[in-house]
C-alpha cells in the first residue's frame, strides 16, 4: 500500500514493529508512514519506541505534515475542521486555491494516505479524514494563525443542519455546496446542485429559498422570474428563515417595487411569530414610506397618510428593539443608520402630506397639528445624532430640515452640532 521496499522489512523488523505498536494496525500504519517520508524501518521503530500512543502518532503526523506543500497543509487542516465528509467546492472556498491546484494537493495527501478516495454521496464526490487523524491535525495546529483563519472562514460558510440527522446532513451539504459555488462565481453549478437536491427533497423550504437567492445573485444579470418563483415556493412551504424573506425583499426594493416588497416583509413578519426580525420591520417600514411618497406625488393624500402611519409604526418598532451594543459589534452599523434615516424621511413626508391635506381642503393650516409633527421630527433627529454621532448623514439631514422647517430649530436639543 505504501510502496516501500519489502526487502527492508525482515521478520525480525516486523516483530519489532508489531511489539512497539502493541499490535495495533492503526499504529503500525502510522509507523510505516515514517518510512514513507524517509526513515529506515529500524530508525522508525526506534523513534516510535521513544513515544507511546497519542504522542507517537502525533510525531508521525508532524513528520508527514512537514513534507507537504503549503497548499496541501491548508487542505489537510480544512478537511479536519469541516469534521465530516467535505466536497471540493467547500475546500476550495476555505483555502482559496484554484481547482487544478486543489486536485494536486488532494493527490499529495492521498499519496500519504491522509485523505481517502472520494465517496459519492447523493451524486456529489466528498472526501473524509480519519477521525483520529482529524483530531491529531487539530491538536497540532490549534492556536496557529492558519488554524484561526480557516476556523473563521469555515464557520462562516458552514450552514447549520435543518431537520432529522441524516436528512439535515444531506441538505446542509447541498446548501453549503451551492453557497460556495456562488461565492466562486459558478452560478450554473450552484443551480444544478440545488435542482439535484430538490429531486431528493422536493418539499424542503430551505432548498427553495437558497435557490431563490442563487437566481437573485446571478451574474451578469439577475434571474428575477426564477428567483420569485423559488422564493414564493419557499414561503408557501412555510419557510422559517428570516434570510429568505429579507433576500426576497431586497430584490423587490432594488427594483423599486414597493408594494411587492411591503407584502413580502409583512408575510415574513406573520410567519416568524416566535421572533421579531428587525430587517423585515425595516423593509416593511421603508417600503410603506416609499409607497406613500408615490401616492403623495399622485395627490392621493389619504392613502399616503395611512401608509406613512404604518411605516412609522414599523420603523419605530425596529429602533425600539435594536440592541445597539450587539449591532455595533457586527457589520450591521450601516443598517442601524439606514433605519434612522428612513424614520426621518418618513416623518418629513408625514408633515408634507398634512400640509397638502389642509391646502387641498381650502382650510387654514392647522398649525398646532403640523407643529406637533415638527416636534416629533426634531426628537427623531436628536435621537439619530445621539445614537450615531459619527454618521455624516445625520448632520446633513439636520441642516436640510432646518432649512425646510425653520420652526424645528427651537425644538432641537442643541442648535449647533458639529
Amino acid at each position: 500500500m505504501h510502496k516501500l521496499d519489502a526487502s527492508l522489512f525482515t521478520n525480525k523488523t516486523m516483530r519489532k514493529i508489531h511489539r512497539v505498536c502493541d499490535g495495533s494496525p492503526l499504529f503500525m500504519e502510522d509507523l510505516l508512514r515514517l518510512c514513507k517520508v524517509g526513515e529506515t524501518p529500524t530508525k522508525a521503530v526506534y523513534l516510535w519506541s521513544q513515544r507511546t500512543g497519542h504522542a507517537a502518532r502525533e510525531y508521525a503526523l508532524k513528520r508527514e505534515y512537514e513534507t507537504l506543500s503549503d497548499k496541501a497543509q491548508r487542505v489537510l487542516l480544512s478537511c479536519a475542521l469541516f469534521n465530516g465528509t467535505v466536497a471540493l467546492t467547500d475546500i476550495s472556498v476555505a483555502v482559496d486555491i484554484a481547482k487544478e491546484e486543489l486536485h494536486s494537493s488532494i493527490e499529495e495527501l492521498q499519496d500519504l494516505f491522509l485523505v481517502s478516495k472520494p465517496h459519492i454521496i447523493e451524486d456529489i464526490p466528498r472526501f473524509e479524514l480519519n477521525q483520529n487523524t482529524s483530531k491529531l491535525v487539530i491538536d497540532m495546529m490549534k492556536g496557529t494563525d492558519l488554524y484561526n483563519r480557516l476556523s473563521r472562514i469555515i464557520k462562516e460558510i458552514t450552514v447549520r443542519p435543518l431537520t432529522s440527522r441524516r436528512k439535515q446532513d444531506a441538505i446542509g451539504g447541498y446548501i453549503r455546496q451551492a453557497s460556495n459555488c456562488v461565492r466562486l462565481g459558478q452560478y450554473r453549478d450552484a443551480e444544478e446542485t440545488l435542482l439535484k437536491a430538490l429531486e431528493y427533497h422536493p418539499e424542503n423550504s430551505d432548498l427553495h429559498g437558497i435557490l431563490g437567492w442563487v437566481y437573485k445573485s446571478w451574474q451578469p444579470k439577475q434571474r428575477y422570474t426564477d428567483s420569485t418563483k423559488a422564493f414564493t415556493r419557499a414561503a408557501d412551504l412555510q419557510s422559517s428563515k428570516m434570510e429568505m424573506y429579507w433576500n426576497w425583499c431586497q430584490m423587490e426594493l432594488k427594483r423599486t417595487e414597493w408594494t411587492s416588497a411591503m407584502r413580502i416583509a409583512e408575510r415574513g413578519l406573520e410567519s416568524l411569530v416566535s421572533s421579531v426580525p428587525i430587517p423585515l420591520l425595516y423593509a416593511s417600514g421603508y417600503a410603506h414610506s416609499r409607497l406613500a411618497k408615490e401616492m403623495y406625488q399622485q395627490i392621493q393624500y389619504g392613502r399616503a397618510d395611512q401608509a406613512v402611519r404604518t411605516a412609522k409604526l414599523r420603523l419605530d418598532e425596529a429602533l425600539r428593539i435594536f440592541d445597539k451594543k450587539v449591532y455595533l459589534k457586527t457589520k450591521m452599523l450601516s443598517f442601524y443608520r439606514s433605519t434612522f434615516r428612513a424614520t426621518i424621511l418618513n416623518n418629513e413626508l408625514g408633515i408634507l402630506i398634512k400640509e397638502a391635506q389642509q391646502d387641498s381642503r381650502f382650510l387654514h393650516s392647522d398649525l398646532r397639528r403640523i407643529d406637533r409633527e415638527v416636534r416629533v421630527l426634531a426628537r427623531s433627529l436628536d435621537n439619530w445624532l445621539d445614537e450615531c454621532p459619527d454618521d455624516p448623514n445625520a448632520s446633513t439631514e439636520r441642516q436640510r430640515l432646518i432649512y425646510m422647517f425653520p420652526t424645528i430649530k427651537s425644538y432641537l436639543n442643541m442648535t449647533e452640532r458639529r
